[in-house]
């Protein structure tokens, strides 16, 4: 392969990933405790389903936009904001995913 980014229509996603998201999203795995092959896995298993609702809720709160996320996690925008809908709906009644959220906006993704 010529060069070090992949075509898009090979691998739909990847030029994002090659930008600023990585780092940030390296970040919140890490402390999701997962990995990009199971945000990415086609499943609606709650833990799965909510660790990505929490990544995308966060990514968006730090400045990606709903398209950009959707190409990221090969969903559409639509999806993007269901899942930070969700997250909002599920911080009111879910203090440990509220907690999660505050630390992880106030200590591990400070916008400059």
């Amino acid at each position: 392969m010529k060069g070090s980014i992949m075509n898009p229509y090979i691998a739909p996603g990847i030029l994002i990933v090659t930008k600023a998201l990585p780092e940030i999203a390296r970040i919140l795995l890490h402390e999701l405790d997962t990995n990009l092959d199971t945000m990415y896995a086609k499943t609606r298993k709650r833990e799965v389903v909510s660790k990505r609702q929490a990544m995308i809720y966060l990514l968006n709160w730090y400045g990606f936009g709903f398209s950009e996320l959707g190409r990221f996690f090969l969903h559409n925008h639509a999806t993007m904001i269901h899942s930070v809908r969700t997250v909002e709906n599920d911080m009111l009644t879910n203090n440990q995913l509220k907690d999660f959220i505050r630390r992880m906006q106030l200590t591990k993704l400070k916008k400059n």
